[in-house]
């Protein structure tokens, strides 16, 4: 029963961080992603470090808590963009050919402009 009630205490700790902060930390994740998708999925994993590191947290309304969400919230947001910036920079097509039985790598730019001959026929895209 008392392990029951700590954990009920810190989910409504973090229920009430969000609330007090999901506006700062969705327009900060915005602001750096121009994607609400994104932004919504940098909150998140905010929230998740957050979770984590409760012991991190202390006042809920004092300063270094609005800085220390800010902060994680912020590294989340460059974290994402990193890593979306580096999928779009990778656009490829990855072909699996029958004849060879060799997977062939074919990076591509801005746009995709593959021909397939004969020898790509019956080869399956993943």
């Amino acid at each position: 029963m008392f392990i029951i009630s700590v954990i009920q205490i810190v989910q409504d700790a973090m229920t009430d961080l969000f609330e007090k902060y999901k506006t700062m930390m969705q327009s900060l994740a915005y602001s750096i992603l121009k994607d609400h998708q994104l932004s919504e999925d940098a909150v998140q994993e905010a929230l998740i470090r957050l979770s984590r590191n409760k012991d991190k947290i202390g006042n809920i309304d004092s300063k270094e808590t609005k800085s220390y969400i800010y902060t994680v919230t912020k590294n989340e947001a460059l974290r994402l963009a990193q890593k979306e910036k580096t999928r779009k920079n990778l656009n490829i097509i990855i072909i699996h050919c029958r004849k060879s039985f060799k997977w062939i790598v074919i990076k591509v730019k801005d746009q995709i402009n593959v021909l397939l001959t004969d020898h790509l026929a019956g080869s399956r895209f993943i």
